[in-house]
Formats: structure tokens, sequence, C-alpha cells
């Protein structure tokens, strides 16, 4: 059973079966850790002139690893960078001016859908793709065995990352491991980890010229260009991040009759119903689920006043833009280690003993941890973040005296 995850414990896992399982696996591999690390680590005393960057799991985790790379670059401005993603959060790393290559794993064990899921076979084929690249350092955000067993397989003689998945007998670099700590934190520890001192980390995404130029067109004809703009997520990755349908129709309503605003719905192709039946019901409202990539939805947060949306990847991203948000947060996971990163981002959630249950689906009658979360409290705070947002624009440019005080 799921549950909090214990604050001493050594893996990261929620279910405690899994947590037994890798703690036998790594002290019966404890005795050989020596014999399998002979012959990697550091080459020669130099820096690495090709680095690996692995992220295969989901858009929002892809894009606070996005805040690593402006800071390998400075440290080592003469290796390349590549990175192997999946096929859902390729983008997120394809459109990086830090980024040389990127590999997609289009079949591994992070799919959501059971037809796209691969283990074994995945970890030979990418074993075997990265054996002939020579790569001198590997980097595993997450904490993840197969990425580890891949990376082990494939000849790399520098490998960092946590034991906190399983697997830490096959890394030469184990950044220390804490419950409670952010996400972009935790990334922090690591690149330390490789001697990279990283003053800011924050993640960034760099949708082109094509993908801002596709959004403006298409804006033009839907939204007026003084009125704000205001981007909804109405879905999650999971069911028990979701908001219920009604209240997202409740908080457009009010906010379409209160302001001027018009809204855009995104998402992808699974969420077309739901969104297709809000646009129909709320003044203003249109539907552009499923029919932006994500870096045109980058684009689009950057044009937009105000995100509303659960804990997902347009969230991260949203944030990630500066978008100002509100953020509703389930009971799932920690928002203290997850949230997204900025002080725009508004997070917004119910108290719950169960908290955080790491589920996929709720057993609660009621689901009260998004449940709760009332309409009325995103409509006041979407209300005071676009009205803050209007104060800003109407009090540019600044006085004379505002310009010298600059």
């Amino acid at each position: 059973m799921a549950g909090p995850v214990p604050a001493n414990s050594r893996y990261r896992y929620a279910k405690r079966r899994y947590r037994l399982l890798f703690g036998l696996l790594d002290a019966l591999a404890a005795p050989f850790a020596a014999l399998l690390k002979k012959g990697t680590g550091v080459v020669s005393g130099r820096d690495p002139r090709s680095i690996l960057v692995v992220q295969l799991d989901h858009v929002g985790d892809a894009v606070l690893t996005t805040s690593m790379f402006r800071a390998l670059h400075e440290r080592f401005p003469a290796a390349a960078v590549d990175v192997l993603a999946s096929a859902w959060n390729v983008d997120v790393f394809a459109a990086s001016p830090f980024v040389r290559r990127v590999y997609v794993s289009r079949r591994n064990w992070h799919a959501r859908t059971q037809g796209s899921r691969s283990t074994v076979a995945e970890v030979l084929r990418l074993a075997r793709t990265l054996r002939g690249e020579c790569y001198d350092l590997a980097i595993d955000p997450r904490g993840d065995l197969f990425t580890i067993l891949a990376l082990w397989l494939a000849g790399v003689p520098r490998r960092a990352g946590w034991s906190c998945g399983g697997g830490g007998f096959l890394l030469t670099d184990v950044a220390p491991w804490a419950t409670d700590r952010h996400e972009i934190e935790s990334r922090r520890v690591l690149l330390r980890q490789l001697g990279v001192e990283a003053k800011r980390l924050r993640p960034e995404l760099f949708p082109s010229w094509a993908d801002l130029c596709a959004v403006r067109d298409g804006l033009a004809s839907v939204a007026q260009p003084d009125s704000p703009l205001i981007v909804v997520h109405t879905s999650a990755g999971t069911a028990a991040k979701r908001w219920p349908t009604s209240h997202y129709v409740a908080v457009l309503d009010s906010l379409t009759q209160q302001t001027t605003a018009t809204v855009v719905l995104v998402g992808d192709r699974d969420d077309q119903p739901t969104s297709r039946a809000i646009a129909r019901d709320v003044l203003r409202t249109v539907d552009w689920t499923g029919r932006l990539t994500l870096m045109q939805t980058a684009a689009l947060l950057s044009e937009s006043d105000l995100f509303i949306g659960a804990d997902s990847g347009p969230a991260h991203i949203a944030a990630a833009m500066g978008t100002p948000s509100v953020v509703l947060f389930s009971g799932t996971n920690r928002a203290e280690c997850w949230r997204p990163v900025g002080g725009h981002v508004h997070v917004l959630r119910a108290s719950v003993p169960c908290s955080p249950c790491h589920r996929k689906h709720c057993p609660v009658v009621g689901h009260p941890c998004m449940t709760n979360i009332s309409p009325r409290e995103v409509v006041d705070t979407a209300l005071s973040v676009l009205e803050s947002r209007r104060t800003a624009v109407s009090s540019w440019p600044p006085t004379e005296v505002e310009q010298h005080a600059v």
C-alpha cells in the first residue's frame, strides 16, 4: 500500500514492498560494488568533453531538469551536452540552446499507456545505442535503477545520480538524498556532487519564433488585444490530481462575467471531450486542446496573463515562462517538494490527513483533497492576480522620480 515515504528511508518509494525489494538488491550487490565500478570514474582528471542527461519520465520533471543545463554549460563550456528523453517530453529539450542532441526512447518503463511500455529490452537497446557515443559523464536526475543499469552497460565511465531508487552500487558519484527537499534543490545538490556550483537554478524553456508567431496568429482571431488572457488546463497526469470539471466551469463562468478576459483551454487529445463541453457552456472560452505542441503551449503561456490548472506539466511550463499561475495541488505529493518554481506561483490546496498518498486514484469518498479547494477561493486568487497585472501595466512607464530611483 502507498503512503508517506518514511523520513529515515533510504529509498524514495511509497510502497513498502519496493523499499524491501531494492534494499535486498543493494544488499546482495554490496560485496561486488568495488568490482562493478572498477575501471570507471573521472577520466585522467580532466573535465568531461561529452555529457549525457537522462530524463525519461513526465513533462513536469523534464521542465525542472532544464534548470541544470545553463549551470553545466558555465562550468564545462567545452563539453557537448546531450539528452536521452522520452517521446512525450522530447520537445522540452530539443528547443534548448544548451543541448546538442536529443535521443528518444519511445517505449520505456515510465510510459503511462500500456502499449508504450518496455523494460529489459529497452534497457539493452539504450545501452547499445549509448555505448558507441563514448560519453565521459552521464547524469540521472531521477534516481532510477533501469536508467543506471543502461548507463553502466553502456560503459559510461562516470555516472552520477541517487541511490534512493536502488542500484546506487552502479554509480560512481552518489549525491545525498533527502525526502523534504524541493526537486530544484535536489538538482543543485546533484550538480554540486560534480563540482558545479549554481548560484541560481530555474527552469528555462525556449519556444521558437515560429511557435510564437503561430500562437499570436491564432490569438488574433479569438482574443481582444487589451483584454486579459487566461490559459486553463483542466486535466492532470493521474485521476488523483484532477479538480472536478464542475468546479472549473464555476470558476470560468465567474471570471468571464467579472472581467473581459478570454479563456483558452489547453491539454492533449484525451482532454478534448471535457474541453469542448466547457467551451460550449462558458462565455469567451475557446478550446485549443490537442492543437498545440509543448513549445507552442509555452509560447501561448508567455503571452498570457494567468494560468489556472492542477499539478501537471502545463503548470510547470507556465511557471518556467514566468506566467502568474494558480495551481490546484492535490494530496498526492508534497507541494514543498514538487510545486512549480517561482514567486508568481500561487499554490492552493486543502489539508487532508492522508497526504501525501502517492496514489493515482483517490480511495477516499468525495476526493476531499481536491473537491475541498473551492471555486470561490480560486476566483478570488485569480482576480487578485489579474488586478496586480493590471496595476503593474498601468504604472508603466515609471514617473521621472521613479526613473531616477532606478
